[in-house]
């Protein structure tokens, strides 16, 4: 990895690069544009989280749908209640 001078890699217990130590005064980034750079990685790495686990679910879709649509309907109205007592008879 390359280094940079004013800032300093430390590593995990494994020794891979895990985290590191910015010289801000070196760099003159304030605390409000690191803030502001944190918060966009961050979210872009959630949204790119997200779009990966969509586009890798483990369900059929089929089944999705036709549990979708089962959903729809009983908000529509539409089947037949069974009171747990009488399931059974």
């Amino acid at each position: 990895m390359k280094t940079m001078t004013g800032v300093q890699y430390e590593k995990d217990m494994l020794g891979r690069a895990r985290y590191a130590r910015i010289d801000l005064n070196k760099y003159s980034v304030t605390m409000d544009e690191l803030q502001a750079f944190l918060n966009g990685s961050v979210s872009n790495k959630r949204s790119r989280r997200a779009v990966s686990q969509v586009e890798q679910s483990p369900y059929n879709p089929e089944y999705v749908a036709m549990i979708n649509q089962a959903e729809r309907d009983i908000k529509e109205g539409k089947g037949k209640k069974i009171a747990i007592a009488d399931l059974w008879k």
